[in-house]
């Protein structure tokens, strides 16, 4: 997948989709394909300190803070797909 490095070693329930990428924004699919609860650990290449969540069941939004490898920690509900955008 362009763009990103890791998905906590690629867990075979998450599946990933590089959007698009703007003169300003990138944005990712990622979606958990179990009936069950999932957290991965994700990295982007050059990703920012600050990136936006967006849970596609509800429409929130929320930001994350990457660290300093540009890694963060998302938990996934059953069947749940969000878009990340930085």
């Amino acid at each position: 997948l362009s763009g990103m490095r890791t998905m906590d070693q690629s867990p075979p329930c998450l599946a990933a989709s590089y959007i698009c990428h703007g003169k300003q924004r990138e944005m990712f699919f990622l979606a958990n394909k179990e009936k069950a609860p999932v957290t991965a650990t994700v990295s982007f290449e050059q990703s920012p300190r600050t990136i936006m969540i967006w849970h596609t069941d509800t429409g929130s939004k929320e930001n994350v803070t990457a660290d300093s490898q540009g890694q963060f920690t998302i938990s996934f509900s059953a069947n749940e797909s969000i878009f990340v955008t930085f």
